[in-house]
């Protein structure tokens, strides 16, 4: 139950500084315009709004969080995949990075030799 009253508490508090911003005003004033979600005109909704967020503390408790959480695990739970990653054969894997890695010293240390360009200058 503390840790709800805590939270209650951080909630109001920042509320209380972002309503001093103008960037939550503009904000809300966005979501009042374009939501349908509570019925009325801009002003309406954000007094409504603002109802809704007060009641919605006010009735947070352990056993309401609990509720909520039990259901999203539910949801969650059915809505899952299982992904399993297999890596490759070590023969495989290891013949492959064996020749990436010789490819990538040639490139480096002679990269002549990969646009043969050698055999050339050996002649001249």
């Amino acid at each position: 139950d503390e840790d709800v009253s805590a939270t209650r508490e951080i909630a109001q508090r920042e509320h209380e500084e972002a309503v001093q911003l103008n960037s939550f005003w503009l904000e809300r004033l966005r979501q009042a315009a374009m939501s349908s979600r509570v019925p009325g005109e801009p002003p309406d909704k954000l007094l409504r709004w603002e109802e809704l967020r007060s009641a919605c503390l006010n009735e947070l408790s352990v056993l309401l969080v609990q509720r909520v959480l039990a259901e999203k695990l539910a949801q969650a739970h059915a809505n899952y995949t299982v992904v399993t990653l297999q890596p490759l054969p070590m023969s495989g894997a290891c013949g492959s990075m064996a020749a990436a890695a010789e490819e990538a010293l040639l490139r480096c240390a002679a990269p002549s030799l990969i646009h043969g360009q050698y055999a050339k200058e050996a002649r001249g």
